[in-house]
């Protein structure tokens, strides 16, 4: 087995290049459910793409596997991804990218330890994480094959979007943005709308651990979840439970703006009565958790 992907022949980087899904299976030895599948396919064939989803679909996952795929199959590439915090960006994503890249084996670069940083030859092929309220520090990333990865897109300033689209004018330019629907209005609102993306909407009834049971949003309201289940363990520990679900069903119920974006991944309405809408309070929520931003 060669010991690091420069070893193998042009004829299977194309392949893998080709075969996005193929290059998760068997370099990085993980099994995308279908929605991921289709994600990855998307990324491929399309210059700008958006996914909007529930909690617990694996956003991240595939956003890893998405950057590894990217990197390590157009040579001489730039991936660069962001998210309103750095702890998202840090603990999160590149989490996801250490794990894959140490169970992966033979891809070679040198990872950072401490960084979200993947080098495969200094200054002209790597990938970098970046949070920042600071448009200035997207200027100067030019490659023919550059990715822009936009995490929980939803609570990205307006300003680094518009940083952002200076970034991708080269040959094969592509952005790839997911989030909970949280925020109306922005970017990530827009892209489903404008006819410029290639655009995902993953409810929680779309993913394994519902189809898998045929569990619906009427078993969540009835209960009768339970006795789909039965005494089995659902087969995708890591993604959304019906239990979780049905516990936050008690909690907010159907019209509740958390609901319609967590649950359901639609853009929750604000009506008349609504003293906060969502996107503030989530705004609020990750300014406290944003210590160790860099700037």
């Amino acid at each position: 087995m060669p010991r690091k992907i420069d070893d193998l022949n042009a004829a299977t980087i194309q392949q893998y290049k080709e075969n996005p899904v193929y290059f998760s299976e068997n370099i990085l030895h993980v099994k995308p459910w279908e929605k991921q599948k289709q994600i990855l396919n998307a990324v491929r064939d399309y210059p700008r793409v958006s996914v909007r989803s529930s909690n617990g679909i694996g956003k991240s996952n595939v956003a890893a596997q998405v950057i590894m795929w990217f990197l390590y199959t157009h040579k001489n590439s730039i991936v660069l991804n962001t998210a309103p915090t750095w702890r998202q960006v840090e603990k999160i994503i590149w989490k996801e990218i250490r794990i894959n890249h140490q169970r992966a084996g033979i891809l070679g670069g040198t990872l950072a330890p401490k960084s979200p940083e993947l080098q495969i030859d200094q200054d002209r092929w790597y990938a970098s994480g970046i949070s920042t309220n600071q448009p200035d520090r997207f200027q100067g990333w030019h490659a023919k094959d550059i990715l822009v990865v936009v995490d929980e897109a939803a609570g990205v300033n307006e300003e680094i979007f518009d940083a952002i689209s200076g970034v991708l004018t080269s040959e094969n330019a592509k952005m790839l943005m997911l989030g909970n629907p949280t925020s109306v209005g922005g970017t990530f609102y827009k892209s489903f709308s404008s006819g410029e993306y290639k655009t995902f909407h993953i409810s929680a009834w779309m993913t394994p651990n519902f189809t898998h049971f045929k569990i619906t949003r009427q078993d969540i309201i009835d209960g009768t979840w339970k006795d789909k289940m039965g005494d089995e363990l659902a087969p995708y520990p890591w993604l959304i439970q019906p239990k979780w679900v049905a516990s936050q069903y008690k909690m907010w119920g159907l019209d509740h703006p958390a609901w319609q974006a967590r649950i359901e991944g639609n853009f929750p309405s604000v009506g008349e009565h609504t003293l906060l809408p969502l996107d503030w309070i989530e705004a609020a929520r990750n300014r406290g958790l944003d210590k160790d931003a860099k700037n």
